[in-house]
């Protein structure tokens, strides 16, 4: 059998010169166990060798992926039961890998054949997504007055359920295939996942297909509606997954009118309910932002005309909240059971997921760098709690020097070092820039932050302690 990505790649490319082409024999795609292994390093995000018999992971996942495959071929395959109606949004619905393998593969299978349709404005459904492209876009927008945004609803009644089988009997005419996404749909497999993987990095957080193929049918009404308005306003239309975002030049009625016409669509075309939550209309002058994939978006001060990215101020607030009491530093009391290098790798993990989260704003130096402060003081703080010791002490033992300018604690633990996360808090495109323009992709690898070797330092007056809280 051929390589899934040799199959995908045919398949995008049938549907991007033939628009119109009805694809047929699908089904027979999901006997192929190399699929089931494009899956799992989605998945797991490493690769995994299914040729290693002699391995109990391999034997595993052999033994699991041929009694799917033997199910599907039989017609007997069932998806589990997920009733997702009350579920706490800080809990992980329990999700099968089963289930989720059969999933994945459907995914790729429908977004090979429908991603070479969707609009340019459409950046949250592609085979390798990015956050990076569509925040691009919106630092592109100029000259607007009035922004718009929101979330678009994401969980599907059985009546959107109809109309998404209708539009895919439009481009896939095998009906055993049809019958499994019926099957996923009614047994709320993606809804499932997207709840999932709610805790997971923005990059990887965003809506399942079934939402996708509905707000591709929005994404086309918008940009034909941008066209008729072109006479007395000018609509910037960008949406990231079930994140919207709408710049209008023009006239408050306009950008309200803009509001009107995407809620009527929602609910008379796609059928979404009347009570989902309604979009948000700010002048980019207000102090009120609107949020965008988790951002802010305010007006860029030195260039007036454009619009730039923040950190919300009350992410920051409340991930400074569980290290700060009355404007200090303090220990966490619930990590004390933790070893020292278990602490400090917990720490640089945090501290350098909120940076990846947020490199792309504008102000992210200014607003992680408070975090940071609080955040660096409180390991230190635990390990001297731990220890029943002092900060000093902590640094006199722990601090060390990586460069000629870094300064950090780290702990050996085996072979390798574990040390805080101590690179710049620059902007990302500032980094693009310079000379250190590698950087982003050394630090999305693992490299940076975590475990690394620095270069011990003899000096035991050494301090790596912030003696100055910094100023916003």
């Amino acid at each position: 059998m051929q390589r899934a990505e040799v199959v995908l790649s045919l398949l995008s490319q049938k549907a991007q010169e033939h628009q119109r082409y009805r694809f047929r024999r699908l089904y027979r795609n999901l006997f192929n166990p190399d699929f089931y292994r494009y899956a799992l390093v989605q998945l797991q995000g490493a690769p995994v060798c299914l040729e290693n018999k002699s391995g109990p992971t391999g034997r595993t996942y052999i033994a699991m992926i041929e009694s799917m495959i033997q199910q599907l071929k039989n017609e007997t395959y069932r998806f589990a039961p997920y009733q997702l109606v009350g579920f706490p949004s800080s809990m992980k619905p329990p999700l099968k890998l089963e289930d989720h393998l059969v999933l994945v593969v459907v995914s790729q299978i429908l977004s090979a054949i429908y991603e070479p349709l969707f609009l340019n404005s459409s950046q949250g459904f592609r085979p390798m997504p990015t956050i990076r492209s569509a925040l691009h876009m919106v630092k592109g927008i100029s000259g607007v007055n009035w922004i718009v945004g929101g979330e678009l609803p994401t969980e599907l009644n059985k009546n959107q359920h109809t109309l998404l089988m209708e539009m895919l009997r439009q481009r896939i005419g095998d009906g055993r295939f049809l019958e499994l996404i019926r099957r996923m749909l009614d047994a709320g497999v993606w809804r499932a996942a997207l709840l999932a993987n709610r805790s997971a990095a923005l990059d990887e957080t965003i809506a399942p297909f079934p939402c996708q193929l509905l707000f591709h049918s929005l994404d086309q009404f918008m940009n034909e509606y941008a066209r008729a308005s072109l006479s007395h306003a000018t609509l910037h239309y960008i949406r990231w997954g079930e994140h919207l975002l709408v710049g209008v030049k023009g006239s408050k009625r306009m950008a309200q009118e803009v509001i009107g016409q995407i809620h009527t669509f929602l609910h008379q075309e796609l059928q979404f309910s009347t009570s989902s939550e309604p979009l948000t209309l700010i002048h980019i002058k207000e102090k009120k932002k609107v949020r965008f994939m988790g951002y802010e978006i305010g007006q860029d001060h030195r260039d007036p005309a454009r619009l730039q990215l923040l950190v919300p101020h009350s992410v920051i607030q409340e991930r400074i909240r569980p290290f700060r009491k009355q404007g200090k530093p303090v220990h966490y009391p619930a990590r004390l059971h933790l070893s020292v290098p278990e602490l400090v790798q917990l720490y640089a993990e945090e501290m350098k997921a909120l940076y990846l989260t947020y490199r792309y704003a504008a102000d992210v130096r200014a607003k992680l760098g408070k975090f940071r402060f609080y955040h660096y003081g409180s390991l230190l703080k635990t390990i001297a709690s731990k220890e029943k010791s002092s900060v000093k002490q902590v640094l006199d033992k722990y601090g060390v020097q990586i460069g000629e300018r870094k300064r950090t604690i780290a702990v050996k633990t085996g072979a390798t070092w574990v040390t805080y996360f101590t690179e710049s808090l620059a902007n990302e495109e500032r980094l693009r820039g310079n000379w250190r323009a590698g950087y982003i992709e050394r630090c999305t690898s693992g490299s940076e932050g975590g475990r690394q070797k620095p270069v011990p330092s003899r000096d035991k007056a050494l301090s790596v302690y912030p003696t100055k809280q910094p100023r916003l």
